[in-house]
């Protein structure tokens, strides 16, 4: 007894059961999807498309289990072995592909029909192996005569019927068992074209001729093996948009990640080479490589374009996998931000003229005000509003309402093709500025002509209405994909449309801007709607700016502590500098952060003040102050932590009761978590605090001082500073 595991419908499970039947091997069919099919199995590739279990082996090669259901390679005539190996190695794959491949492959089946090694008069294993090859071909009437009379006797055969029923395969129309569903022969080549997809995905991708064939390159997406932020958007994920673009106006392209290192790994002849990278490669591959290829006198592929961008910084520093600083690549899905959300804030602030910083308040505001806002809120009440009001069928336009559909079309149709100019220029920040524009020109539109006043007075101009939004939104898929592949797909599902047709930018897509009401057919039925897009509160900013802060304040603590060494610089007619008097006041002033080592805590909360007005003055900016600060005005002390907790909504934070010696324990918020793992560790030790700073709520948790604390040189090892294991609690230092 053996089971076969296999997709309803698949040639290649025919193939097994008839094999089966012709030996008398009694098998039962499992209907499984192709995941489950690759799961049960122990294929190490996993690429099987068929599985047959027994007690003694589990056989993932069709034609290894067909030769074993008929009694083993070893009992089997040489043709017959070599026809199963030709049908499998051969045939199958020149079916998929097409052209000369299987133009030479049934001229050898026609030549082998004509001298008698096969015959379509007995069903022989080698007769099943080849039938089970061109049943697709016969199905889509694509045989020529011979053969398709060769495929109709074969399939009149009982061992091949049955087997047909089991799998749930379709027959050819000229087949004794022709009232085979349309349903059945529909799975036999859905399961087919799946395998063909996947076959031609896997192949060499050559130049085509007549075709524009693009090749992308850029560097790898780590800078000293670190996933780095600044390197993935002005290479990697730039590379990465422009490639889906060129894929989805129909341009034969292949992107390379890595060339620096390793070269071109594929054939490059006539093709246009474009190539990602940021601002430090460019006199490398814009005149060093160039010229060296030049000076050998050889046929080169030379570059043709390069996008090149500045550099991407973090919350006004730089970003330090070594001190933690900054959110690199591998940290970026631990955030629990979608990555449509990611891509979208990278490439919004693609730093194409000039550096820009990463911002965590920032991300929030472009996904709050933007995505949310804007994309979001549109495509969501167009959705629902078809959902609610017609019952989930997009309605067909009217003559009514036409005019303000083909308003619309006017101004989004311009857009549309300045997007179109803009990625053939590389230029991915205005294609992405124009999608949101688009968007925008939707919620006008709803705005505008109120589809949910017209639904009472006027529904025939509302289907009009309606059908113009619902196409707006599949043209906004097809827009976003190359920015936001993940966010289309959502979309297209609660649209209920194909992703790979629905995305292509055809020249047809882009003339049918200007009429949206005709860009999804009448009567079609979406899916269903819902929030595409969630906001980012105040405190997960807070959380996550905390998370990644990484030694900022530490550094703080570091610069603070070598101004100590000089005496405090004085302004005119002797009086202290505004940094001077605002240490002197709390750390209040504009350079308060720099005034304090924070152990993690963020610096402009715990210095007590933002940064821009210098403590009890009029609200003017502080003016610079180069000089040293005055540490000796603030009040550090020894104290003894006598309770230490993980703080309830900040998992880099620990909250802290520590005796300075007053009538109760001050409560200190710090980020010590990273490099404390356990509150206990800090339970009875005494440290070092700096007491005068003005109370600030941290999370939630108000902070009464601030833990001193220190790192190392690299930046990987921080430790609590302590006086000494004498030293008595209120000790001033």
């Amino acid at each position: 007894m053996a089971t076969l595991h296999a997709r309803p419908g698949d040639a290649q499970a025919l193939k097994l059961c008839a094999a089966a039947n012709l030996a008398n091997f009694n098998v039962s069919f499992a209907a499984s999807s192709l995941s489950d099919v690759r799961s049960k199995g122990s294929n190490p590739f996993g690429t099987n498309t068929v599985l047959l279990v027994t007690p003694a082996v589990q056989l993932s090669e069709p034609s290894a289990a067909a030769a074993y259901l008929a009694g083993g390679s070893s009992s089997l005539p040489l043709p017959v072995l070599q026809w199963l190996e030709w049908s499998e190695q051969a045939l199958r794959p020149a079916a998929m592909l097409g052209g000369p491949q299987l133009e030479a492959a049934l001229a050898h089946l026609q030549a082998a029909l004509g001298s008698g090694e096969l015959s379509s008069g007995k069903a022989t294993l080698a007769e099943v192996a080849v039938f089970a090859g061109l049943l697709p071909l016969a199905l889509r009437g694509q045989l020529p005569p011979p053969l398709a009379d060769f495929a109709g006797a074969v399939a009149a055969h009982p061992a091949v019927a049955a087997a047909a029923a089991a799998v749930g395969a379709g027959l050819p129309s000229g087949a004794s068992a022709s009232d085979a569903s349309d349903a059945a022969a529909a799975a036999t080549l859905a399961a087919f074209d799946a395998d063909a997809a996947a076959y031609a995905a896997c192949r060499p991708k050559r130049p085509l001729p007549g075709r524009r064939n693009i090749l992308i390159t850029s560097a790898l997406p780590y800078v000293n093996n670190v996933p780095h932020l600044g390197n993935i958007i002005g290479c990697v994920l730039s590379a990465d948009v422009y490639a889906r673009y060129c894929r989805a106006r129909g341009h034969n392209c292949i992107y390379v990640c890595g060339t620096d290192e390793y070269g071109t790994a594929t054939e490059t002849k006539d093709v246009e080479l474009v190539q990602f990278m940021g601002k430090d490669n460019v006199p490398f591959h814009t005149v060093i490589f160039p010229a060296t290829l030049l000076g050998t006198g050889g046929e080169w592929t030379m570059m043709r374009s390069i996008s090149v961008t500045e550099y991407l910084n973090y919350e006004g520093g730089k970003f330090s996998k070594s001190r933690g600083t900054g959110v690199f690549g591998n940290q970026a899905k631990d955030t629990g931000i979608p990555v449509e959300v990611w891509r979208y804030y990278l490439l919004a602030n693609r730093p194409e003229q000039s550096d820009t910083d990463f911002k965590w308040a920032d991300l929030a505001a472009k996904n709050n005000s933007e995505l949310l806002a804007n994309l979001g809120n549109f495509v969501n009440r167009a959705l629902m509003f078809v959902s609610k009001f017609f019952e989930g069928k997009v309605p067909g336009a009217t003559s009514a309402g036409v005019a303000e559909a083909e308003e619309l079309g006017k101004a989004v149709a311009p857009k549309v093709a300045e997007y179109v100019s803009a990625l053939e220029r590389i230029k991915l920040k205005e294609g992405l500025r124009l999608v949101m524009a688009v968007s925008a020109d939707g919620n006008k539109f709803l705005q505008d002509t109120k589809p949910w006043v017209a639904v009472k007075e006027d529904k025939d101009k509302c289907a009009t209405l309606v059908a113009a939004s619902v196409g707006l939104v599949r043209l906004l898929a097809a827009l976003m994909a190359p920015y936001m592949p993940s966010l289309a797909a959502k979309i297209l599902s609660q649209l209920a449309l194909p992703y790979e047709a629905s995305t292509a930018l055809s020249d047809e897509l882009v003339a049918g801007a200007a009429a949206p009401h005709t860009l999804v057919a009448a009567g079609h039925v979406m899916g269903t709607p819902g929030p595409l897009i969630s906001a980012i509160s105040e405190e997960q900013v807070e959380e996550l700016r905390a998370r990644f802060g990484g030694n900022q304040a530490e550094d703080a603590a570091n610069a603070a502590a070598a101004a100590s060494t000089s005496k405090p610089a004085a302004a005119k007619g002797g009086k202290p500098t505004a940094a001077a008097a605002a240490a002197s006041k709390g750390g209040a002033g504009a350079d308060g952060k720099k005034a304090a080592a924070a152990a993690g805590a963020d610096g402009k909360k715990a210095a007590g003040g933002d940064g821009k007005k210098a403590a009890g003055g009029s609200g003017a900016a502080a003016p610079a102050d180069d000089g040293p600060v005055d540490v000796s005005r603030l009040d550090v002390r020894v104290g003894r932590i006598v309770k230490a907790w993980k703080h309830p909504d900040a998992d880099s934070l620990y909250v802290e009761e520590v005796d300075v010696g007053e009538d109760k324990p001050r409560q200190v918020v710090s980020g010590l978590v990273r490099f404390i793992p356990a509150a206990d560790q800090l339970v009875g030790r005494r440290v070092v605090l700096l007491c005068n700073l003005k109370p600030a709520a941290m999370r939630g948790v108000q902070s009464q001082a601030m833990v001193l604390a220190a790192t190392s040189k690299e930046g990987d090892k921080v430790g609590v500073l302590r006086h000494g294991c004498v030293a008595e609690c209120r000790k001033q230092v």
